[in-house]
């Protein structure tokens, strides 16, 4: 959720903001449900948190729930009142460093789990050892993690650069260092375009030795049921991951091409909003690394409660006598009548 470095220069985009309120409300509500009931599961099971293949899952996870709870509000307030508020300094220098952390950081994890995902198919042997687990596992997933707010203090608040910040602009017409041509290049192609192609050749390079060891694979009935699992998993986020960054990685190599087509509103729209979308539906991808028991046990929750809801008192009848000696008798649900 990069911009290119001419990007805060166009003026504001006159598109129905509307619009794009409703739709990323519409995907927000859901999603965090979706995640809050992910991050639960996790919590409550340690042995999913505890098996080394669903931590990029549980990291994932939880860098996505941070942009849909933290960051997306923010840029919900700025399209429902057309400005930036609070206007000052500060804030944007905030929303800055949040947004580009959150959503980067995403972008590089991914990476590194797609080529993770091979060593845990093909190769997860390695991972038995404490120093196996220590050298393909901990020191570079940590790596990943540290290294985009590392780059964006360093790209924000050390590199030597005036902000002036528009209030009327998404982000505040973007951190400074947009201006700067060497900058903003090393950060797209570094940041973006290099983990976007990793994710797609690391995705596309997986699907070609599955099919090819397929044969090998199913040799051991759990070893494939496992893999399979794996192999759907990751396919499925790298493909959504992909549908947005590999168009925008294009948008960013058009703009030496062709400068006015960043003009376009629709291009404007899709750099600022569109990147919310992977964040949106990774929830609900995390739901695959679920064990099927999880959803048998909901099934059943649900179901109970809709019987609790739905039942009705068994009919019944009580006979009582006036003070004129007549019978009387009351129809009742299951509930006690009153004395005459």
């Amino acid at each position: 959720m990069s911009s290119p470095s001419n990007f805060s220069l166009i003026p504001p985009s006159y598109v129905d903001n509307s619009v794009i309120i409703s739709v990323l409300i519409i995907f927000q509500i859901p999603s965090i449900i979706c995640a809050l009931f992910v991050l639960y599961q996790f919590i409550i099971k340690r042995e999913l948190y505890e098996q080394l293949h669903n931590y990029a899952v549980f990291v994932l996870l939880v860098c996505s729930t941070l942009v849909i709870t933290t960051e997306l509000p923010i840029s919900l307030n700025y399209l429902i009142k057309s400005i930036v508020y609070p206007q000052i300094p500060g804030f944007c220098l905030f929303w800055g460093f949040w947004y580009f952390t959150t959503t980067d950081t995403l972008i590089v994890f991914m990476a590194w789990t797609s080529v993770q995902r091979h060593l845990f198919i093909f190769n997860p042997n390695v991972f038995r050892t404490k120093r196996g687990r220590l050298i393909y596992h901990y020191i570079p997933s940590s790596i990943c993690l540290l290294y985009i707010p590392f780059m964006i203090i360093i790209f924000m608040f050390i590199n030597p650069c005036n902000n002036t910040f528009n209030y009327m602009q998404f982000l505040c017409g973007y951190p400074c260092f947009f201006q700067q041509t060497s900058v903003v290049t090393f950060h797209l192609i570094v940041n973006l375009c290099v983990p976007t192609c990793i994710t797609v050749t690391s995705t596309f390079v997986l699907l070609l030795r599955v099919i090819s060891q397929k044969r090998k694979l199913r040799s051991s009935t759990f070893q494939w049921r496992r893999t399979r699992k794996m192999f759907i998993h990751m396919v499925t986020i790298a493909l959504f991951y992909s549908a947005y960054w590999v168009p925008f990685s294009t948008i960013f190599l058009l703009r030496y091409v062709s400068p006015t087509f960043l003009s376009l509103t629709s291009v404007r729209t899709f750099i600022n909003y569109g990147g919310y979308f992977t964040a949106l539906i990774t929830p609900f991808l995390c739901l695959n690394s679920l064990p099927p028991s999880v959803f048998r046990n909901l099934k059943q929750w649900i179901r109970r409660k809709f019987r609790m809801n739905h039942t009705v008192a068994p009919l019944g009848t009580i006979t009582r006598k006036n003070t004129t000696g007549v019978v009387l008798k009351a129809v009742y649900e299951g509930k006690a009548v009153q004395a005459m």
